[in-house]
């Protein structure tokens, strides 16, 4: 089995999810997970790809390479990027309420209007 087939399953064992948890996750089928696991399948770019956005605190180099520690200590640019996209969900959420509470007011005031 190749290095990076491990070093994936090792990863998997961390988060603490099954393999068809971590498939679904990231949007791959529990098969191909299995068949990396048992060294049938390599790991490609793609999945690489996919783990890594899901999980942004991981070393990429570690999961490639091998070298360094699984996660990285301190990962300034994705702090700030999670901040980030936290602020945009914040201002949509936002944004969504106050449609809502729109949406419920005029439907009230239609109840109100039918019942008459």
């Amino acid at each position: 089995m190749d290095a990076i087939n491990i070093r994936v399953v090792q990863f998997l064992a961390q988060t603490g999810k099954t393999k068809s948890e971590f498939a679904n996750q990231l949007g791959i089928s529990p098969a191909v997970l299995s068949h990396i696991s048992s060294g049938r399948n390599k790991v490609g770019l793609d999945l690489v790809q996919k783990i890594a956005v899901h999980y942004p605190t991981l070393s990429i180099q570690w999961l490639v390479s091998g070298v360094g520690e699984m996660f990285e200590i301190e990962n300034k640019s994705n702090t700030a990027l999670i901040a980030q996209e936290m602020k945009a969900l914040k201002k949509e959420l936002n944004e969504m309420f106050n449609r809502m509470t729109v949406y419920k007011r005029n439907f009230e005031h239609i109840m109100r209007l039918l019942e008459d």
